[in-house]
This record gives structure tokens, sequence and C-alpha cells, in this order.
């Protein structure tokens, strides 16, 4: 398992571009086009294979906030 994280915080009330790769162990996070953060997985798993959620965003509980904010659905 591998966590990539951006290493500094992403400016709020704009639209951003998150693109992830992932080649047989290593993976990699961009963010608008920027640099981008590597990291590998260990073990022997060259695939992605989601065990838990994907979550890309700053709150990971979309359920609780759709209601408050007046969102019908999400990006996905």
């Amino acid at each position: 398992m591998a966590t990539i994280r951006y290493p500094t915080p992403i400016k709020l009330g704009e639209f951003h571009t998150v693109t992830l790769y992932r080649n047989l162990t290593q993976g990699s996070l961009l963010v608008d086009q920027e640099s981008p953060v590597n990291g590998s997985s260990q073990g022997k798993f060259q695939g992605l294979d989601l065990n838990e959620e994907l979550h890309v965003g700053g709150y990971p509980n979309y359920d609780a906030i759709s209601k408050t904010a007046g969102l019908k659905n999400g990006f996905i």
C-alpha cells in the first residue's frame, strides 16, 4: 500500500486538475501540471486494488456535506 500526498496546500475556490498514474508498483500525483509527487507500494501486488475508498479532495465524507452545500451528486 502507498499513500501519495501533495506537499503544499492547494488554493481553495479555484478549479484544479489532478492526474494520478500507476505503473506496476510506482505511482505519481500531479496537480495543475506541476512537478509530480512520486511514491511506490511495497509487496508483490502491482495493480490498483482498492480495498478502501479512493479519496481525492479535502473532505472524505461527501454525504455529511452534500445536504448543507446543496449538492445533489458528486464529481464521479
